[in-house]
């Protein structure tokens, strides 16, 4: 994957939003999650926007309450000063509902972090590839290349219940020695798992 070109758009931009697709699952809210503690890291503004309200059983996972729900008017001058939307897990960018037209409308650069297939136009840069089990261990992978180890444990929190979504709690044939791994590094963060 390739990382570098991502490291250079976040770079070269200082406003961001994060989103993913409607009716959010684990997988999509714990890559968001993780991906904004870091750019708020950099010193970046940063805003989680979801088309879909936050569901009950993830409520835990935002104890900061940072996942926002769209509203056109509130989110208005936000969408105008936007300068990179990260879509996570999205497999088809009209699962974004007026979000897409959103990012259309204000001529915002968009990229997709993602491991389902897909042939959009929509994004400008895409960050795919099947071969993962899981959006959030990408963005697990892309935090490690960037010798970000430290992760906060809201962040951690998010990507352990982004990998045991999309794995079943390792269940799942995509379960890979390298997700044991990455779970080994979570837990030694501070993440529960029965709390998760």
């Amino acid at each position: 994957m390739n990382w570098k070109l991502l490291n250079n758009i976040i770079k070269d931009s200082d406003n961001f939003i994060l989103s993913t697709h409607v009716n959010p699952d684990g997988d999509g809210l714990g890559s968001q999650l993780a991906f904004y503690y870091y750019l708020i890291d950099q010193g970046k503004k940063c805003n989680i926007i979801n088309f879909s309200p936050l569901p009950a059983h993830y409520k835990f996972l935002d104890n900061d309450n940072v996942i926002e729900k769209y509203d056109e008017k509130t989110h208005m001058n936000i969408f105008k000063n936007t300068d990179v939307a990260i879509i996570f897990d999205i497999g088809d960018f009209n699962r974004l509902e007026d979000i897409k037209n959103e990012i259309i409308d204000n001529n915002i650069y968009a990229v997709s972090i993602d491991h389902h297939p897909s042939e959009d136009k929509f994004f400008d840069q895409c960050f795919v590839d099947l071969s993962y089990p899981a959006t959030g261990y990408m963005v697990w992978d892309f935090l490690r290349f960037n010798e970000y180890n430290n992760i906060p444990i809201n962040a951690a929190k998010g990507l352990y219940c982004a990998l045991i979504t999309d794995t079943g709690s390792f269940k799942y044939n995509s379960t890979t020695p390298e997700c044991h791994h990455m779970a080994a590094h979570l837990l030694s963060l501070g993440v529960k798992p029965y709390d998760i």
